[in-house]
């Protein structure tokens, strides 16, 4: 018969198991349909501001696209909401593995997802976070590329867009019909490239950040393989 555990063994606190790195790829998944709706709806709103502005005359585009694009517009608070959400959660995921795969994260993951809501922070901490999750120490030029071109649109959408807005409620009527005033807001040279450069940085951003999360998904999974212990 197996012997008794002894009183000392039964006081003993039981060991504590490492926390185990888990999967990305249901996340990965969502974020990638949710980035991917986003920038379909943003291609729609650049045709827009392209008919809206001038630059292309309605007739030169397909008529069943015309629908699809006036559609757009309200579809498009729904859609950044959607891929916000769906990549702040591949964000948590993927921060949160950093410690079981061996990587020794600069913050508590509560700092590092509530950085994305503070104003300033976003422009700054948020790269930070960022270069940290693609595991810069096992390869540094992985997903090097994506995140430059990542923290440049970012930068340029936080910095640009707020400028348009205050042109919108320094020189346009904002009690004045919606179609007039984006009419009136597009008509103007500076304007309209300001517009068209942050929703050219939109679709940029999107495909950069598809291509970012999928290599940091193959940084964690080689790390993960390395350190067999911490797979679920």
């Amino acid at each position: 018969m197996p012997a008794e555990p002894s009183t000392a063994e039964m006081a003993r606190p039981p060991v504590a198991r490492p926390p185990l790195a888990r999967p990305l790829v249901a996340r990965l998944a969502v974020l990638a349909v949710a980035f991917g709706l986003l920038l379909a709806v943003q291609a729609l709103l650049l045709l827009r501001t392209l008919l809206v502005g001038g630059l292309v005359e309605p007739a030169a585009l397909p008529p069943r696209l015309l629908p699809a694009i006036a559609l757009a517009r309200e579809l498009q608070w729904l859609a950044v909401l959607l891929a916000s959400l769906a990549f702040l959660l591949w964000f948590a995921r993927a921060y949160a593995n950093l410690a079981p795969l061996g990587a020794a994260p600069r913050w508590r993951l509560g700092q590092a997802v509530a950085c994305w809501f503070i104003p300033g922070l976003n422009c700054t901490r948020a790269l930070a976070v960022l270069d940290e999750v693609r595991l810069p120490a096992d390869d540094p030029r992985r997903g090097r590329l994506a995140l430059r071109l990542w923290s440049g649109c970012w930068l340029l959408l936080n910095t640009v867009l707020p400028v348009i807005l205050l042109a919108v409620l320094l020189f346009l009527d904002p009690t004045a019909p919606r179609a007039e005033i984006e009419r009136a807001f597009l008509r103007s040279p500076p304007l309209l490239a300001y517009a068209l450069a942050c929703q050219l940085a939109a679709l940029l951003l999107c495909a950069c950040t598809l291509r970012y999360a999928a290599e940091v998904g193959r940084a964690q999974r080689a790390r993960a393989y390395l350190r067999p212990t911490t797979i679920e």
